[in-house]
């Protein structure tokens, strides 16, 4: 069942089938559009912080993957991207986790939480980033689905 859970959000997402790892990047859009705009500081801290973070490899062909698959989920977030929609993404993420050792699971939730903190942070002002309260509360709710 799980693995059917993580097939339908990566047909909802449209993520490439073979980079279901991408599926947890996509929590930072959610934070990025709930403000209602993504701005070039949050998508280059979604692209610097999926890497950095180890959510995607930065070599290679999942780096040119991930690229590729950047540019088109910015599209479509900037566009009508609906955000009621995160609860699907939050089950598939938890399924995809289960398959992982727990300390392996326990690092990525945290990689996945520190990516989204970062890109609400850059929507701040410079030199005094600051989380809007629409980006808070996406926030919260993205800490509460994650188990």
């Amino acid at each position: 069942m799980s693995d059917d859970v993580i097939q339908a959000a990566m047909e909802r997402f449209e993520v490439p089938a073979e980079r279901e790892t991408f599926l947890f990047c996509l929590p930072a859009f959610y934070v990025a559009k709930s403000d209602g705009k993504i701005s070039v500081k949050e998508a280059m801290s979604i692209a610097w912080n999926a890497l950095m973070q180890g959510l995607v490899k930065p070599r290679g062909d999942e780096k040119k993957d991930f690229d590729a698959f950047l540019k088109d989920k910015l599209l479509q977030f900037q566009g009508k991207r609906n955000l009621e929609d995160y609860d699907v993404l939050a089950e598939a993420i938890n399924a995809k986790l289960l398959q992982y050792p727990a300390d392996v699971a326990a690092g990525i939730r945290r990689a996945i939480r520190d990516t989204c903190v970062k890109v609400a942070e850059a929507s701040g002002p410079m030199f005094r980033e600051k989380v809007l309260p629409e980006e808070r509360q996406m926030l919260d709710k993205i800490f509460a689905s994650l188990d």
